[in-house]
């Protein structure tokens, strides 16, 4: 997806947040990719990743208005997915633990 499509269907905000990570990224000699992950009746999430992190934009479509973002570094992604996974084999249950 390029910046322009960005900025006509989502706007300008959130072009301004893609392009300014963008530039960061490329200042630091770091690789990255926008992906829509998900495209809701009303909200799309919109992912820029690296292999360092991931900000998710939550974006009311059709007002091209952000009403969420989230940068989430890689440990935390990966801790994540391993308590998602654990919890998929033991039900239910109610687990709060602190590392």
């Amino acid at each position: 997806m390029t910046l322009e499509e960005i900025e006509s269907t989502y706007g300008d905000e959130l072009a301004r947040e893609i392009k300014n990570n963008i530039k960061i990224s490329e200042m630091l000699g770091i690789d990255h990719r926008i992906e829509i992950i998900e495209q809701g009746q009303y909200v799309h999430t919109i992912a820029f990743a690296t292999r360092s992190y991931v900000y998710l934009f939550e974006v009311f479509a059709e007002k091209k208005l952000i009403i969420d973002m989230k940068k989430i570094g890689y440990s935390d992604c990966q801790r994540a997915l391993e308590i998602m996974d654990e919890l998929e084999n033991v039900g239910t249950k109610l687990n709060i633990s602190r590392r």
